[in-house]
């Protein structure tokens, strides 16, 4: 979700837990940027321990750098 706009970015529904939905979820989202931000993006996601993985993925594949932050909630 873009936090400006309030628009969603990108999204992705899965039967697995896998690290695959992740990057494609965050792939969808990066497509909508002209020029990446790297080094200024924040990304925002649950406490999943994909998001990593996605992250490093990004990260030497596609040289995009960017801010991971999990938040999780409690009751």
């Amino acid at each position: 979700m873009d936090a400006c706009k309030k628009s969603i970015l990108g999204y992705q529904v899965s039967d697995t837990r896998a690290v695959g939905p992740c990057i494609l979820a965050m792939r969808m989202a990066f497509d909508k940027f002209k020029n990446f931000p790297n080094k200024t993006l924040k990304f925002i996601a649950d406490g999943y321990s994909a998001y990593p993985l996605a992250k490093q993925q990004f990260e030497l594949e596609e040289e995009k750098i960017f801010d991971l932050t999990h938040v999780t909630g409690s009751l």
